[in-house]
């Protein structure tokens, strides 16, 4: 009767063990998905950001663009320049807006667009 009362006992003890390991893991498998999830979830983020980040340079890009060319077609049309004339004024303009810029042109290059501005 001893034995069949520690037999019971042990195989309850072993059904508990049983339980508690499954609880275990259920709540391991639970923080893994939770974890799982908030990877996810900043991946997104960061992406959505770069993408953010990514609009608006492309929009400043294209509005300094959009600038550019309104101020070289105001120039043309007022200073009447033709082709080589506009990239004489656009080398003027880079050499201006960058005081240590140096150019170095091999002979017989032809640096100056005075007489055709």
């Amino acid at each position: 009767a001893a034995e069949k009362q520690a037999a019971k006992e042990d195989v309850a003890r072993m059904v508990n063990k049983r339980e508690q390991e499954v609880t275990k893991a259920e709540t391991n498998l639970l923080v893994a998905e939770l974890q799982a999830q908030m990877i996810m979830e900043k991946a997104y983020n960061d992406g959505n950001i770069t993408i953010t980040l990514a609009n608006l340079v492309a929009e400043h890009a294209t509005y300094s663009f959009e600038q550019e060319i309104l101020v070289l077609s105001q120039a043309q049309n007022f200073l009447t320049l033709n082709a080589s004339g506009i990239f004489g004024y656009m080398a003027n303009q880079l050499y201006g807006r960058s005081p240590s810029l140096t150019a170095e042109t091999g002979a017989p290059a032809k640096i100056s667009h005075k007489d055709e501005l």
